[in-house]
């Protein structure tokens, strides 16, 4: 019994002395990582501001041709967004050319859920601003038009664009 307890006592300091340096490494490269990101954030919205909004653009779309929102996108939203909007088609992302701002763009804010629908504002000296229509979408699937609608009013509220009544 002590045996067993001696040893796992020899086990632990083992491990800690081995942990030890790993954590000291891991923690710095981590903080490293976040900070670069962040940095890789801040210059890809400052960007927009310099390229986009300087031509009247603020925001980027993300659509595909899914038949639960192809159709809605295309003529409910996309046209009352037209002229200020980088518009990216989800279902020719191979067609995309990868080191272009929209694709950056869209890369670096939407991350990895529900980004199709998705719609960003990006407008000068202000914090980016994502629409995730995913959800609202499959609601509207299941029969439930509110939150689609809801989450377009907020979008347009945000964009100053008069709302108009949508059909389902």
């Amino acid at each position: 019994m002590t045996k067993t307890r001696e040893t796992n006592t020899i086990t632990k300091i083992i491990f800690m002395v081995l942990l030890a340096p790993v954590v000291v490494l891991i923690i710095p490269f981590a903080l490293a990582m976040l900070f670069g990101l962040l940095v890789y954030g801040i210059s890809l919205t400052a960007i927009v501001w310099l390229v986009w909004c300087s031509r009247g653009i603020d925001t980027l779309v993300v659509y595909s041709d899914s038949p639960n929102w192809h159709d809605y996108m295309t003529k409910s939203m996309i046209p009352r967004l037209q002229g200020r909007s980088i518009i990216l088609n989800w279902s020719e992302r191979r067609k995309w050319r990868s080191l272009t701002l929209p694709v950056a763009v869209f890369r670096y804010f939407a991350g990895h859920r529900e980004y199709n629908p998705f719609v960003i504002v990006l407008r000068p000296f202000r914090l980016p601003k994502t629409f995730r229509f995913w959800r609202a979408f499959l609601d509207r699937k299941h029969g439930n038009l509110s939150p689609l609608h809801e989450l377009e009013a907020r979008l347009f509220n945000y964009l100053n664009i008069q709302t108009q009544s949508t059909g389902g």
